[in-house]
Order: structure tokens, then sequence, then C-alpha cells
């Protein structure tokens, strides 16, 4: 489990991102698209500067904020939103199916 760190994801073309739980998730790169491995749970804020996190059929779990200026995408699975009070989810959420939130997010 994932503690008070940054994970940067960078690259171009397709890039793999690792099934695990992350505090801080960044993606980064203009025209690349992200793909889930596996289920991706994010203890803290997952960011998405550029580029588009697509999750398939995986679930992704955000347990604090998600700050989007790329695409977040999923074809099935699960995607939760369980911060509490005080997450925000900025920009915009993509396509996305089965979502559900579990806190009162300021828009």
């Amino acid at each position: 489990t994932a503690s008070a760190s940054n994970v940067k994801f960078t690259g171009s073309g397709v890039v793999t991102v690792a099934s695990t739980t992350y505090y801080n998730l960044i993606l980064d790169k203009s025209g690349a698209t992200f793909g889930a491995a596996g289920d991706i749970t994010c203890n803290n804020t997952l960011t998405i500067t550029s580029g588009t996190l697509s999750m398939g059929a995986n679930s992704l779990t955000v347990k604090g904020n998600l700050d989007n200026s790329g695409t977040l995408t999923q074809s099935g699975g699960t995607t939760t939103f369980g911060g509490g009070i005080g997450t925000t989810l900025q920009n915009s959420v993509n396509t996305l199916l089965n979502k559900s939130c579990d806190l009162l997010p300021v828009f």
C-alpha cells in the first residue's frame, strides 16, 4: 500500500499503469494513452494533467481528489469516489460507467 508518495507516469503511445494502490497518481503526457493493467486505487489525489486514462473493464477507486485536465474512460468495472467532505472533482469526468460517490463533491 502506498503512503505519502507521488508516482508520475509519462511517455508516448500506450503506457501501462500497474494495478496497485497509489497515494498520489499523476498522468502527464499529451497524446498518450495510459492503460490500466487491472484495478487501481488512489488513496489521495489522481491527477490527469494530459493524455487519456483508459480503465477498460477495470475498477478505479479515488479516495481523495480527482484533478482531470485530460480524459478518463471506462468500458466496464466500477469507478468509486469516496473522499468524504472536502473532496473535489476538478474539470471533466469523461466516459464512466457504474459510478459510485461516497462524498459531497465541490464542483
